[in-house]
């Protein structure tokens, strides 16, 4: 506990409130984690009667090096801006990546229906099981990017517009959102929630905790027991009666590495390699393969499929990232910790100095990212984020060409 009271201090010291968000948001994945490990002991018996206590203590002892490495980052990268940063520009996201953004998730939403013949989510029955083995169709890797023109499409929507119009691309939005959790898996609304929060926190700045700040909670916490219950085909009657199996739907993660820090060190699990399955999901097959490895062999070290054979399970186990540093390093994982801190206090800077929308738009999705490795899984993470830098690269490329291409054009004219 008092490592925890030092902790909550230390957040209190950070003044981007970017970064500040992510810290609360470790501190409330706790609570939500310990309140889930308990109720699951009231609704599944002797087989979680596991000790909390160890788990708790290496939790709060990595979120305190985490706050520490962002007031690290902050010492030495002083600014005289505000903790909300500076403003946005006024300057619209270009209309061609606006209507790729309409196009794209249409598009995937087809491709998997076209592979499948019909929408997981819609199908009325209980998914669980192939979720993570439907073949959804050619179009299916790239579904991180439906959470791109998601928050393109929330900052279109949120630009000062007759009312109409605005509703109509809120309706448009909503729309796409249903899109995103089609195949039964809601990270790419989870992201999508988690960037638009950024993006309200630097436009409405203190005025955002009034009113934008709860609606997304509650939009979070809403989309994410629906989903669950889509996936078992709504057979709910157990959730609806028993209100510990209601604490049992959020925070299996945390009660997962709970779980596991009560009967294994670490070390001392097989096959499993952070570092080789981190590497394994930034790079591509022909650059490892050049150099004589696997990436599937690398990405199968990662903690979601070794956990899988852990638990006997038919699916990834996801835990977070202090487990997974946890039980690949021990102690020595605080060091990555610290860093992966000022990482978080270098990315909240941005997030604070940027004044181009589209930049922000990029910028927020790492924010999103960040905040979803604390449940998430780091292959998962990292091979997203590889995704999103590629298609920034792709822009920034292709609109310097352009504007070359128009330079030259003018000099001739």
């Amino acid at each position: 506990m008092a490592i925890g009271v030092v902790a909550w201090w230390a957040l209190g010291e950070v003044q981007n409130m970017f970064a500040k968000v992510i810290g609360v948001l470790w501190f409330l994945w706790l609570l939500v984690g310990t309140v889930n490990t308990v109720a699951s002991y009231e609704v599944l018996g002797l087989h979680y009667n596991i000790v909390v206590g160890p788990a708790v203590t290496i939790y709060w002892l990595f979120t305190l090096a985490y706050v520490l490495g962002i007031l690290l980052f902050e010492y030495l990268n002083r600014t005289k801006h505000s903790q909300y940063g500076v403003a946005l520009t006024a300057k619209t996201i270009p209309s061609s990546v606006i209507t790729v953004s309409y196009l794209f998730p249409l598009v995937w939403l087809g491709s998997m229906y076209l592979s499948l013949g019909f929408i997981p989510i819609l199908s009325g029955r209980n998914i669980v099981n192939e979720i993570y083995s439907l073949p959804y169709g050619p179009m299916y890797p790239y579904t991180a990017f439906i959470s791109v023109s998601l928050i393109i499409l929330f900052v279109r929507a949120m630009d000062k517009s007759a009312a109409l119009m605005k509703m109509s691309r809120f309706s448009f939005l909503a729309i796409f959102c249903g899109i995103s959790i089609a195949d039964g898996k809601r990270q790419v609304l989870v992201l999508f929630v988690f960037a638009a929060f950024a993006y309200l926190i630097k436009i409405r700045r203190e005025k955002v905790w009034a009113v934008s700040a709860p609606a997304l909670v509650s939009l979070l916490l809403a989309s994410y027991v629906f989903i669950a219950f889509a996936r078992i085909g709504f057979d709910i009657d157990r959730y609806l009666i028993d209100f510990h199996s209601q604490l049992t739907i959020i925070g299996v993660e945390f009660r997962d590495f709970v779980f596991s820090t009560n009967y294994f060190l670490p070390g001392s699990i097989d096959n499993y390699s952070w570092g080789e399955s981190a590497i394994g999901s930034m790079l591509n097959h022909s650059l490892l393969g050049a150099f004589g490895f696997s990436k599937d062999e690398m990405v199968l070290a990662g903690s979601a499929y070794v956990w899988k054979g852990l638990f006997d399970s038919d699916f990834g186990i996801r835990t977070g990232i202090v487990s997974e540093l946890w039980f690949a390093y021990g102690y020595w994982g605080i060091g990555l910790m610290v860093s992966y801190g000022s990482l978080t206090g270098w990315v909240a800077r941005l997030l604070g100095n940027t004044r181009s929308r589209s930049s922000f738009v990029f910028l927020s999705l790492c924010f999103a990212l960040i905040i979803s490795s604390i449940m998430g899984q780091t292959t998962v993470s990292l091979g997203v984020f590889i995704l999103f830098a590629y298609l920034w690269l792709g822009l920034v490329i292709s609109k310097t060409v352009i504007s070359q291409a128009v330079k030259k054009e003018l000099r001739e004219w």
